[in-house]
């Protein structure tokens, strides 16, 4: 069991080097690292307003820990996914580990899904490997008649609506589409007719990611040509039994949420439907912040999970003896001083 719910909620910056635009356009700098002892997870954050504001002000933050262009995702999974995997695939825990800052922030996706250009793993492929590794390791080191049956799943929300992204892509979004049903055997909630697909190997499992991936929304704002235009959870449940026994020994779970990014109209020149999403997004978003928050709260006893669909979904793998990493992206230029100062808020 966790001792309190700080201990439960782990909450690391990363901050990505300048893009080409903000070389070209001589950015500034706007964060500065007070403080940093990752080893005992204390980190202090100086955020500097730009000179265009009147009265220039500097803000202090505190987190967990903070990585910076030195630092590469693997560090981050070392320091903190590996220990969370290994809880969820052989003591049966839960954990949740997500992305989130504001769209164009440049490290949500990098994070957790890698980049091919740069021969850097995400943490999901990460996580992936380390489990069948643990899998591998357990079942060589005990005798024999030990099971491991090992599932993903893989959704998205939408505009406040829930899909699930591993039916085949010729399926419609309507046929697609889950709902929310309170669970009766747990304070959460269950999701009707999500597919869970069995798997055997790494690369199967990647390969399924992937296909997922392909049906996500996706769209173009003037912030990232490439914007998520939906919140997804990638899953993994990882079951442990004796053959001889049809009972679950243990069972564990494991989502990472890669959240679209928060937006402003100003900057990425939202209209139409895009406008719709940004404000859905937004919402949700605004919902999620309010339960972390409760959670880091020692002194709180109701969490608003059902504000949103978002919350509502998470509300079984954040808090509780769920262990949660949420890793805020930000930009380090003092262009994005509003969307940094929101994100670190």
């Amino acid at each position: 069991m966790l001792s309190n719910k700080s201990e439960s909620v782990k909450v690391l910056i990363r901050c990505r080097p300048f893009n080409q635009k903000e070389i070209i356009n001589h950015s500034i700098k706007c964060i500065d690292i007070q403080q940093l002892d990752n080893k005992n997870h204390q980190c202090i954050i100086k955020l500097i307003s730009p000179k265009r504001y009147r009265r220039r002000i500097s803000r202090l933050f505190r987190f967990d820990s903070f990585y910076d262009e030195n630092h590469r995702t693997e560090h981050i999974f070392q320091d903190f996914v590996q220990s969370l995997v290994y809880d969820v695939t052989l003591n049966g825990y839960s954990g949740t580990v997500f992305a989130y800052g504001q769209t164009g922030s440049g490290s949500k996706s990098w994070t957790m899904a890698g980049c091919s250009c740069h021969s850097e793993s995400g943490l999901i492929s990460n996580a992936i490997e380390h489990v069948f590794y643990l899998v591998h390791q357990h079942q060589s080191n005990n005798e024999q008649g030990q099971e491991f049956t090992i599932k993903c799943a893989y959704l998205e929300i939408y505009n406040e609506e829930l899909h699930d992204l591993l039916l085949p892509r010729t399926s419609l979004k309507s046929s697609s589409r889950l709902e929310l049903r309170e669970n009766p055997r747990s304070s959460g909630v269950h999701i009707t007719n999500l597919t869970w697909k069995k798997v055997y190997t790494i690369d199967e499992c990647l390969k399924l990611k992937r296909l997922g991936d392909l049906a996500r929304t996706m769209g173009s704002t003037q912030m990232n040509r490439d914007s998520s235009r939906s919140h997804t959870m990638f899953s993994l449940s990882i079951q442990y039994q004796h053959n001889n026994q049809t009972k679950i020994f243990r069972q564990g779970k494991l989502n990472f949420v890669d959240l679209a990014g928060s937006e402003r109209q100003i900057k990425t020149g939202a209209s139409g439907q895009q406008l719709l999403e940004s404000a859905k997004i937004n919402l949700s978003l605004s919902a999620l912040n309010k339960v972390i928050s409760s959670l880091v709260q020692t002194n709180t006893t109701h969490i608003p999970y059902r504000d949103s669909k978002l919350t509502r979904l998470l509300q079984d793998s954040i808090g509780g003896t769920t262990k949660t990493i949420m890793i805020a992206c930000i930009s380090p230029s003092e262009d994005n001083y509003d969307e940094t100062l929101c994100t670190l808020r």
